[in-house]
């Protein structure tokens, strides 16, 4: 990613897994660095008539970041976001340039990640990707299904279940792996099945989730 959208990818996945438009809609006001929070509060828009609106839930919400990434978030904020409280986060090339105080576009932000998974070698991801990955380590490390709906933004617990589902079947194959090594006669023979049920699960979630 440029420079000044490096802290992007950054905040997708350490602020609990922020979708696309939340990041984009992000200003200074939102970002707490001695309570180390994020508050979650708009959402970009793609209409021309209106630059952000609230977030896809109702409620804004306000997610806890780690103290690993705030020095990033320092630099950011020093270098490319002017000093003022609705000073946004995130700008174009052009309002940079110019020292204007306009958010970037969705269709920006979505191109340059697409430039930057091109020279990865990842044509495969999507910016959404960043937010499954967030809510799936969070339900690795034993959240609760509250605790994924507070950080995903959730009204209703099917999503957060099916992270936490995905985490178990996801330990259940390192368990396999674990029990072909120690002796592969008794390893699961349905380890291979299990797996390739769990990747379409998580597909068609990651299609459902889509259309949040």
């Amino acid at each position: 990613m440029p420079r000044h959208l490096r802290l992007a990818i950054t905040l997708a996945i350490a602020a609990g897994g922020l979708r696309i438009g939340e990041v984009c809609g992000l200003q200074r006001q939102d970002i707490d660095l001695d309570r180390r929070t994020i508050t979650i509060r708009r959402t970009r828009l793609a209409e021309k008539r209106s630059i952000a609106g609230d977030p896809k839930t109702p409620a804004s919400r306000t997610e806890p970041l780690p103290e690993s990434v705030i020095p990033e978030i320092k630099a950011h904020l020093d270098r490319w976001v002017q000093d003022k409280p609705d000073a946004w986060i995130f700008r174009g090339r052009i309002s940079i340039i110019h020292d204007r105080n306009s958010p970037i576009a969705l269709s920006s932000m979505r191109s340059d990640f697409i430039a930057a998974r091109h020279k990865a070698g990842r044509d495969d991801l999507r910016f959404h990707d960043l937010r499954v990955t967030a809510l799936t380590m969070l339900a690795q490390q034993g959240a609760t299904v509250r605790e994924l709906m507070a950080a995903a933004g959730h009204t209703t617990p099917n999503m957060a279940i099916h992270y936490q589902r995905t985490s178990e079947k996801r330990q259940r194959a390192l368990a396999d792996k674990v029990a072909a090594t120690l002796d592969p006669s008794k390893a699961s023979k349905a380890s291979e099945r299990d797996q390739e049920i769990a990747r379409l699960r998580a597909r068609l979630a990651e299609l459902e989730a889509m259309g949040e």
